[in-house]
């Protein structure tokens, strides 16, 4: 190599790495040293304490008014369906107070339903079987049977039998008002007496109770040209047995007399005597009624 491109080479090398330095160079910060240090450490104290972010009052508020809100919708619904339901057993009596200082006596078989604490309001009791009511005088008070006919008083002493497709209502005292289901109704005073059948009310005279309360309420049980079906039902609840017929169909016979629920083997026989029918024990909870050869 010739001393004068030597001498070349040497004086454009400088040239060259002044180029590369150039175009890898990190522009210069514009923030001095105290600066940086300062971006530094808050940048650590960030991540060692991170940031709490509390609701505003509002939201808590809010909040609060909701959950308040739901414990009263929850209250209410409380107080307002909470029901209480009396019930006897076959052969069982009982005597029930409402919270209106009211009195009712139920019959065996018997069910009434009524809700707890709205009952000052309402005065609505749920009937399903035979009861005696001994109604203070207010508001309205309504008797319900399952099949939604009804009895309304403002205070007096009635009786009201709702079996099944059976509403019977008998009034002791005062006045009683029967609505049927349809809206009919009917003004009973007292010792008259109605029947619903179907969606008829029909009026007749009270004819088998004759004191202040009926009989049954004394262990007593009256019948007048009642199907035998109605009466051997009767003697099964009072009694807790089961009864079988054999030889005839109880309910195209009819019976008028009565039993107590004092002895089983005497209110059979006032029962079948009069009927030319006999019966047996089959065990100690089951009896056979059948005719007499």
């Amino acid at each position: 190599m010739s001393p004068m491109r030597k001498n070349n080479t040497e004086m454009n090398t400088p040239t060259l790495v002044q180029q590369v330095l150039e175009s890898v160079r990190v522009p210069a910060s514009t923030r001095s040293k105290e600066e940086a240090w300062a971006m530094l450490v808050q940048k650590i104290e960030q991540q060692k304490n991170p940031k709490i972010i509390t609701p505003s009052y509002s939201i808590i508020w809010k909040t609060i008014a909701v959950a308040a809100s739901l414990l009263l919708l929850i209250s209410f619904a409380y107080f307002k369906y909470n029901t209480v339901n009396v019930t006897t057993d076959r052969g069982q009596h009982l005597t029930a107070m409402l919270p209106d200082g009211s009195e009712v006596i139920l019959n065996a078989c018997t069910q009434i339903q009524y809700r707890r604490y709205w009952f000052i309001n309402t005065r609505e009791v749920k009937l399903d079987g035979e009861a005696f009511f001994k109604v203070r005088k207010g508001r309205v008070f309504s008797v319900i049977s399952p099949q939604n006919h009804r009895v309304e008083v403002v205070g007096t002493q009635f009786n009201v039998t709702a079996r099944d497709a059976t509403f019977k209502v008998i009034c002791f005292e005062g006045q009683v008002k029967v609505i049927s289901r349809s809206g009919k109704s009917m003004l009973l005073r007292q010792g008259n007496a109605s029947t619903i059948v179907g969606d008829s009310i029909v009026a007749h005279k009270n004819t088998l109770q004759t004191s202040t309360s009926p009989a049954w309420t004394t262990g007593e049980f009256y019948f007048e040209a009642a199907s035998l079906q109605t009466v051997i039902e009767e003697l099964m609840r009072q009694y807790r047995v089961n009864i079988l017929t054999n030889g005839f169909n109880p309910a195209t016979r009819y019976y008028t007399g009565y039993f107590t629920n004092k002895n089983l083997q005497q209110a059979l026989e006032w029962v079948t005597v009069p009927m030319n029918l006999q019966y047996t024990f089959l065990n100690d909870t089951t009896v056979n009624i059948y005719p007499i050869p």
